[in-house]
């Protein structure tokens, strides 16, 4: 299984990180549709394109638009798109006119905590299941996401502020790669427990917690990369297999 890195910052783009989105080409999902969106449509290769959104934020769905381009790959025939009812609401308002020049066609899905739905859209149509499950982001709903088809499975993670007595920790044991959120340094714990994010060291407390020792992804980076080094050496310290996720990269398992 591939998964693609087609944004991996959080709240604004930088020159290096647009915000949030990454794919997994080969079964026709994508996760968020934030600025880094704009790549998904070259790499399509499945009939039916079905994009999850987390949450509303703006650097969530600011790209939502572009689902307009998926369409033009002449391969993709169907667009689905699973997000709670209120953000199915603002995505409709940025997907027809006055915002979009003409109306795009896709369906809608309600997301709810513990949701779960088979799909047979992978190139080489092997069933695949996604779950959505509610993660801890301040006041704002926000959904993680499971992928599991056959031996592989990866669960995707943005602004949560997760922590060793999170509800949420059995959906992420015995997965072979982690996209998670990791926005602060542990100084700043206070702010991400306020604003819905996790800390360096925060997050290694849940790898430990779990006995997590496969790949895990960072991601939903913080704009200032001052911070950047300090968030991986904390979290090296109890899983070695970490990376700082970087735009354009590719991660297989």
């Amino acid at each position: 299984m591939e998964v693609h890195c087609l944004g991996s910052g959080g709240f604004h783009d930088t020159e290096t990180a647009h915000t949030c989105c990454f794919m997994i080409p080969d079964y026709g999902i994508i996760f968020d549709a934030g600025s880094g969106f704009f790549r998904a449509p070259p790499l399509v290769k499945t009939e039916a394109i079905n994009i999850f959104i987390s949450h509303g934020h703006s650097d969530h769905i600011c790209q939502i638009s572009h689902i307009g381009r998926l369409m033009e790959s002449r391969i993709c025939q169907k667009i689905r798109i699973f997000a709670q009812p209120e953000v199915l609401m603002a995505i409709n308002v940025l997907i027809n006119p006055p915002v979009s020049p003409f109306p795009i066609v896709c369906e809608a899905y309600s997301l709810y905590d513990g949701f779960q739905i088979e799909l047979n859209d992978s190139i080489d149509k092997k069933p695949t299941t996604v779950s959505a499950f509610q993660v801890e982001h301040g006041k704002c709903q926000c959904f993680g996401f499971k992928v599991v088809s056959e031996n592989h499975s990866v669960v995707y993670i943005t602004d949560s502020h997760t922590t060793p007595q999170s509800h949420f920790l059995p959906w992420i044991k015995d997965v072979n790669m982690i996209i998670h959120d990791v926005y602060y340094t542990s100084e700043f714990e206070e702010r991400a427990q306020l604003l819905g994010h996790t800390t360096s060291t925060g997050m290694a407390e849940v790898c430990k917690s779990i006995n997590f020792n496969k790949k895990l992804v960072i991601m939903h980076l913080n704009p200032n990369p001052e911070y950047h080094q300090q968030i991986l050496d904390d979290i090296k310290k109890v899983v070695q297999d970490v990376v700082l996720s970087k735009d354009n990269e590719v991660y297989t398992f």
